[in-house]
């Protein structure tokens, strides 16, 4: 099997149990490998995170079943040239990802873990307070607009040029 730097992976039921028992030994790059799996980081982002190694590993943890690929949903959209054209027209497709409810709650969980972890060394135990409006966020549209206005809020604490770049690091 081969893993394209452009997947996404999920923890499968499997890896999700062991996650929660550590009953199967696997290594610790394994494990730590098995824990950033998140449905949304693509094997590219994993690879900068976990190193050289993470292609061998995400393999490994795919043959063994405990993470599973993320079924992309596209929607073909048939493009025509105008009907003057002097070329015959042949459609131009494009894709276009289509998130489902389910996806987008997973991604948006992902986000607001991201945002908490980034947020915490800043606000310490008030991080709940600052980023309420992130965790209320139920569409992926509602939650950058709450970054927006926390980007406004953070100017003051962090200055301009470390909040956007902070606010950067939290968009989806």
């Amino acid at each position: 099997m081969e893993i394209h730097p452009d997947c996404v992976y999920r923890k499968s039921e499997q890896g999700v149990a062991e996650i929660k028992s550590r009953s199967r030994g696997l290594t610790k790059h394994a494990r730590a490998t098995l824990i950033l799996v998140n449905g949304l980081a693509s094997v590219a982002t994993l690879l900068e995170k976990i190193g050289s190694d993470a292609t061998s590993i995400l393999q490994a943890l795919a043959e063994q079943g405990y993470i599973e690929l993320v079924p992309s949903k596209v929607t073909p959209v048939v493009m025509r040239p105008p009907s003057d054209a002097a070329t015959p027209a042949t459609p131009l497709i494009s894709a276009t990802p289509v998130l489902t409810e389910e996806e987008v709650a997973a991604r948006l969980t992902g986000l607001r873990r991201a945002a908490l972890s980034r947020l915490a060394p800043h606000f310490g135990p008030e991080v709940v307070i600052v980023a309420e409006p992130l965790l209320k966020a139920r569409t992926l549209e509602a939650f950058g607009v709450a970054l927006a206005g926390l980007e406004a809020k953070l100017h003051i604490y962090l200055g301009r040029k470390e909040a956007a770049a902070l606010v950067a690091t939290l968009r989806p």
